[in-house]
């Protein structure tokens, strides 16, 4: 039983078993101490003793596989590298907060912790390392690594000892979506005890992700009494058409925007607002909108010769909106045209403040090799000829075609003199994210 005048807020036996360190957490739980030992007391069905109490959250740390659920301990008890310090050897280098930072953020996220052994079971052993100074030390992370990690500190109960042993964690979120962190310009991972050099295919498989179109994306609060009925029935209809399918026009209206993807998971989408919402949800949920047409005299050509509608608002229906505009022509019996001088609508879409709402965009439609070639380009700003085919395990001649083809497709540029220069991405064609 603790001695009277125990502090009343010392935190020794919060994490004494699961339900106290939910109550602390709930900010419910007794600061008297001799309450929590009661407590402790009574859940413990088997006599555990004081001395055997431990800190439930560092128990299943000590618990946890490094590998398997990305996690890294160091020991630490006093200093660790943070950013390669005077070491040459760039393996060497790596070996240090920025690079461990890098590696997890790579594998999705996951955990690096001071003050604890790097063998199972974890044995608690202490840190000073920047005692006092994490919040600077979260700054300087986030100035390197444009990454904000959360360091945590946690402190090892003790009922003797006045001096407990102190842990800190350092929380790595996951990379962006289709782009990989490096440090000193090596992109890395851990495997084993070791800091590597990304493999090719792992680069690969990151920069193919790509994060889902806008249009696509669920609209939170949208339902279908903001959807436009003879909108819907015009589309049903215009589809079965289309597609030689009568029976389409005439299924429920829910079970259409399914089978077209505008329903899913029993959520509506921005592409379901766009096509076929009532003017007030449209404001609603996209107050910026603005409609913007491109035209191209060549359906092939990806940059557009003229664009329309920046900034223009459209009011009611937008068919009447664009003949208004000059954007579309109607004949005396309503038949609608494109103006002679344009063969093609290329692309109409949503664009919100902030969102980039092409559908298809040129650099989605590239596939294969090319859109491989882009990608690396694209992660790898001035990169040259012939570290692209090392990278792509092919020949500098096969390289140098596809680099040509993605020049002419306005979506890459070399910048700089033959002898020093590189490729680089054009910024208005990058993917978002």
């Amino acid at each position: 039983m603790p001695q009277k005048g125990a502090r009343h807020t010392d935190s020794v036996f919060l994490f004494a078993c699961g339900e106290i360190r939910e109550r602390w957490l709930r900010k419910d739980s007794c600061k008297d101490m001799e309450k929590i030992y009661y407590l402790c007391r009574k859940k413990n069905k088997i006599g555990l003793n004081m001395k055997e109490i431990i800190n439930s959250y560092l128990y299943e740390l000590s618990q946890l596989k490094e590998s398997e659920d990305h996690i890294e301990f160091k020991e630490a008890k006093r200093n660790f590298n943070w950013d390669g310090g005077d070491h040459k050897d760039p393996k060497e280098r790596r070996h240090c907060i920025l690079g461990y930072v890098a590696a997890l953020a790579n594998e999705r996220g996951g955990r690096l912790v001071f003050g604890m052994k790097d063998h199972l079971p974890h044995e608690v052993v202490g840190t000073v390392f920047e005692m006092g100074k994490l919040g600077a030390l979260e700054d300087a992370i986030y100035e390197r690594m444009r990454i904000r990690v959360h360091i945590e500190e946690v402190f090892e109960p003790s009922a003797e000892a006045e001096e407990r042993k102190r842990v800190i964690i350092f929380h790595v979120p996951s990379r962006p979506v289709g782009k990989m962190l490096k440090f000193e310009g090596v992109p890395l991972m851990r495997t084993g005890e070791s800091l590597r050099e990304m493999y090719d295919e792992e680069m690969f498989k990151i920069l193919s992700e790509q994060e889902p179109v806008f249009s696509a994306k669920p609209c939170n609060g949208l339902t279908m009494d903001d959807l436009d009925s003879e909108a819907i029935r015009v589309m049903k209809h215009k589809y079965a058409e289309k597609n030689d399918n009568p029976g389409f026009a005439g299924i429920p209206d829910e079970q259409a925007l399914k089978d077209l993807e505008l329903l899913e998971d029993g959520k509506l989408n921005y592409a379901a607002l766009v096509l076929l919402g009532k003017s007030k949800a449209i404001k609603k949920y996209l107050p910026q909108n603005n409609v913007v047409i491109e035209y191209r005299k060549d359906p092939a050509s990806i940059p557009y010769d003229v664009r329309f509608g920046d900034g223009l608002k459209v009011s009611g229906k937008i068919i009447d909106g664009l003949v208004s505009e000059g954007l579309l022509l109607r004949s005396k019996n309503g038949k609608l045209s494109m103006p002679k001088e344009y063969k093609k609508i290329a692309t109409e879409f949503i664009s919100k403040d902030g969102i980039n709402g092409d559908v298809n965009g040129p650099v989605n439609s590239l596939r294969g090799s090319l859109k491989e070639v882009y990608l690396i380009v694209l992660n790898h700003p001035g990169i040259k000829i012939k570290q692209v085919a090392e990278i792509r395990g092919k020949t500098e001649s096969t390289v140098w075609k596809q680099l040509t083809d993605l020049k002419k497709k306005s979506l890459i540029e070399y910048r700089g003199s033959d002898k020093n220069g590189g490729y680089y991405a054009k910024e208005e064609m990058m993917i978002q994210g």
